[in-house]
């Protein structure tokens, strides 16, 4: 996980870690108190490490007092990452590769009220090749493709109510991309504000913060945040199934691998992919024939207000066609009206 690697590579941040904790817990019983941006100012251990990581940076790498001041805020939110996780019972969810497929093909069509973790703080691992994919691309659309770089293994998003300084209700996601080569991960962080009446792909297409940077407006970002979301969903709906995993006892086959120390809810993948057996009555019933295979794209669903259950209901994507044909994936380009006239454009596929 990321702020494993970070008390591997940033040592002196568990100092930090370990003082934030012992101020914040609270007794059992008692609601969780997790850190927020002003929490750092009563604890000297954590104020001593800032310091200290920003002279480092200052004299070691010769940083300018603004580059030391970012490098110190990174730290510190890697800090109340790690710290927050503790706080919050180290509540982590591994999502298998097939899981994380269905649930990047389901909308985000409720409103944010239905928006709620299932824990104080929680964190969601994905390892499948599309989820790193698009973090790859992120990092090669802001410093440039550098191929002696190992590939990303492991993503880690960490999601926790808004600080109570913010006075906001919503999410703070906080996603590190690890490729386990010794340096600090990936690093992003999101704050997505929610609204009772506003849909969340409402909600996620608005500028976070007022910002216009394209950066908040990319793609990959978006897929990232959708993905992570959806998990979280998934987490508090009516489908939701998991494996409790241990981490494997130390041995000669665990030896020199990067492997957690957490245990974990594994959420399987063991959903049928495929046209329902309705679909399939209506293709040969309705005159016409599907020569390629396509996704449907997945929702949720609200219970019924009479219903015991008021979980939401997921309804699980699925692909449409004969089960020997292609796969159609669709990607859309958005154009300005000038560039659209003169050099035409739509959509893109690919198989």
């Amino acid at each position: 996980m990321g702020h494993e690697t970070m008390l591997i590579v940033a040592r002196p941040m568990a100092k930090a870690v370990d003082a934030l904790v012992a101020k914040l817990r609270r007794p059992p019983g008692e609601p969780v108190d997790l850190a927020s941006d002003d929490a750092f100012t009563a604890v000297p251990e954590v104020d001593e490490v800032l310091h200290g990581r920003y002279g480092f940076v200052r004299q070691y790498y010769d940083w300018s007092h603004e580059d030391g001041m970012t490098e110190v805020e990174l730290l510190a939110t890697h800090i109340a990452c790690a710290a927050n996780h503790v706080l919050g019972g180290r509540k982590v969810f591994w999502v298998d590769v097939a899981l994380a497929e269905l649930l990047a093909q389901t909308t985000l069509d409720v409103s944010g009220d239905a928006l709620q973790l299932p824990f104080p703080c929680c964190a969601f691992l994905f390892d499948d090749a599309a989820t790193l994919g698009h973090v790859q691309a992120l990092v090669d659309a802001e410093r440039g493709r550098r191929p002696e770089e190992p590939p990303f293994q492991m993503l880690t998003a960490y999601a926790s109510p808004l600080p109570k300084d913010k006075r906001e209700e919503g999410l703070r996601l906080v996603i590190m991309a690890d490729a386990f080569n010794d340096e600090w991960p990936y690093f992003i962080s999101r704050d997505i504000v929610t609204d009772d009446k506003r849909n969340i792909d409402e909600i996620l297409d608005s500028h976070p913060d007022g910002s216009t940077d394209p950066f908040f407006r990319s793609p990959e970002l978006r897929a990232l945040v959708h993905l992570v979301i959806n998990a979280i969903l998934y987490t508090t709906c009516s489908d939701f199934r998991s494996e409790v995993r241990t981490p494997p006892a130390p041995n000669r086959l665990t030896r020199g691998r990067n492997l957690s120390g957490e245990t974990v809810f594994y959420l399987p993948g063991k959903i049928r992919i495929g046209a329902s057996a309705a679909t399939e009555d209506r293709k040969r019933t309705s005159g016409y024939t599907i020569g390629k295979r396509f996704w449907v794209r997945g929702h949720w669903r609200r219970a019924n207000p009479s219903w015991e259950d008021q979980r939401l209901r997921w309804i699980a994507p699925y692909l449409k066609g004969p089960e020997m044909t292609a796969i159609i994936e669709r990607e859309y380009e958005l154009h300005t009206p000038a560039r659209r006239n003169g050099s035409g454009g739509g959509e893109a596929t690919s198989s």
